[in-house]
């Protein structure tokens, strides 16, 4: 029965397809459920739960979503997630598809938020730093406006959504599966995001553009600049 039930959710999410795709890796659902432990949560949001573990000796970040909206776009917004490469966009490195909700998986990215670093560190970043992971995270932004065969509109661009490596390289996250929104969808009646960095267009209107993204990054620069942080940030819209 259990066997059953795992080809079963595997078909569902897309797995005949999704196994030719050959830049994702497709785990067994018993290979990520030692990482799926309390102990090795390091953070949770609205989408669900983020987890830390190795995997082939390599730190991965598990997301586990709450919900099951990634539904009928699953399959097509993890080929266009696959090929997304850029050294200022955290990368997919593949997904478990034998679960009701698909798991997904990505690299590792051991700084922490810039969030975290520009308004809970005791080592605060000197301007040149600030203007370095601004123009690197509008580099990372351009790419997926620009630079993909599908233009990506991320929805979500905050601090809390730009990850820093040890040597402080910003990479843009979580802007897949349950955000991710190409032009073919350019309306959506359900808003998410930190209401100080939403596009107030976007906000009226539900249409997400390239725009939208754009003026949150200006916020994101302001904070970046006078190292004070938004009010209201932690306002999420549903």
């Amino acid at each position: 029965k259990e066997k059953r039930k795992t080809k079963e959710y595997f078909e569902k999410n897309g797995g005949p397809t999704l196994e030719k795709v050959t830049k994702i890796k497709l785990f067994k659902k018993e290979e990520l459920m030692p990482i799926l432990r309390s102990n090795n949560r390091i953070g949770e949001g609205g989408f669900g739960e983020v987890y830390k573990g190795l995997l082939e000796d390599e730190p991965v970040a598990v997301k586990k979503p709450k919900n099951a909206n990634l539904a009928d776009q699953f399959t097509n917004e993890v080929i266009i997630q696959s090929r997304v490469m850029h050294k200022n966009i955290v990368k997919l490195v593949g997904c478990c598809l034998e679960v009701d909700i698909p798991i997904l998986v990505y690299e590792f990215v051991p700084k922490g938020s810039l969030d975290d670093i520009l308004h809970g560190s005791r080592e605060p970043l000197d301007l040149d730093q600030r203007l370095d992971i601004a123009a690197q995270s509008a580099r990372g932004l351009a790419y997926l406006h620009s630079d993909t065969i599908t233009m990506i509109l991320h929805g979500d661009i905050k601090p809390a959504n730009i990850l820093l490596s040890d040597d402080l390289v910003p990479k843009i996250s979580d802007f897949g599966i349950s955000r991710m929104i190409t032009v073919d969808k350019k309306y959506t009646r359900n808003v998410i995001g930190a209401v100080s960095y939403v596009d107030p267009v976007y906000l009226q209107s539900g249409r997400l553009t390239s725009k939208s993204d754009v003026y949150s990054f200006g916020v994101v620069l302001l904070e970046l600049i006078t190292r004070k942080k938004v009010s209201d940030s932690n306002s999420l819209l549903r």
